[in-house]
């Protein structure tokens, strides 16, 4: 897919349409990020991209339309994933506002995206609060199942967990496995992300055996989805090794799961 926006945006750069091509270079920008998802390699170019795209919308359509804000959550979301949070909550900020006065536009995204800028900062309440806020409208207008309601829940929850509070955590990514799975399937990538979650929830209370189990779990479904070489089955199998070492030693007891 890369190579083939790549021609494309060359194509409508040479034909002189501007909307167009920020629309290509904005999607050949994601394609990079894609390809090189567990890797640095496509962050320089992917970034100059959007930030391209920013440019030619904002000139083009102004700041306050849909395609601009579109823009500039992209090249936030592209900071974000560099770790660079301190550069991407005020574009996030941005976007919120853009947005809030935008008639359809999706506030929720914004809020969801300013609170993962936010958690990046270790601004942990200050996140968790506005993920609070995205779960219960995602839950009042998209229902409890909807993947982006699914998203939101995984999010409040992950936040909670790295407070230090995984006993609140724990029922949250009890609900968001189990919906995970009836809705996207077990071996859904979205699915074993949150088991992982929920597998360290559990050795964070000291509950070794069922986060070995969990880690285990998570790691077979990443082996047949990816192949037993991808980064995540490795890191499954690495947490699930270390909770049976703590098991071995004598730390953690049994609980349900």
């Amino acid at each position: 897919m890369v190579e083939a926006w790549r021609n494309i945006a060359h194509h409508l750069k040479l034909k002189g349409d501007e909307r167009l091509y920020a629309s290509a270079i904005s999607m050949l920008a994601w394609s990079l990020r894609t390809a090189n998802y567990h890797s640095t390699d496509g962050h320089a170019e992917s970034e100059n991209l959007f930030r391209e795209a920013v440019e030619i919308r904002t000139r083009l359509l102004g700041k306050e339309h849909v395609e601009t804000a579109t823009a500039l959550s992209a090249l936030g979301s592209s900071l974000q994933m560099q770790g660079r949070s301190a550069e991407a909550e005020p574009l996030f900020r941005e976007v919120l506002e853009l947005r809030k006065n935008l008639k359809g536009a999706d506030v929720t995204e914004a809020m969801a995206n300013l609170a993962w800028s936010l958690q990046g900062l270790k601004r942990l309440p200050e996140a968790e609060q506005l993920q609070a806020e995205v779960l219960a409208l995602r839950e009042e207008a998209l229902g409890p199942e909807h993947p982006d309601t699914l998203t939101a829940l995984r999010a409040l929850a992950g936040c909670i967990l790295e407070q230090g509070r995984a006993g609140e955590a724990e029922p949250l990514l009890r609900k968001a496995v189990e919906l995970r799975g009836e809705v996207l399937g077990p071996l859904h990538p979205d699915t074993l992300v949150v088991m992982g979650l929920l597998a360290k929830c559990m050795a964070d209370q000291g509950v070794y055996d069922k986060a070995a189990e969990l880690y285990g779990s998570a790691a077979s479904g990443w082996a047949r989805t990816m192949g037993s070489e991808h980064v995540q089955v490795q890191k499954g199998k690495a947490a699930q090794a270390a909770c049976l070492e703590k098991l071995g030693s004598g730390s953690g007891g049994a609980s349900e799961v």
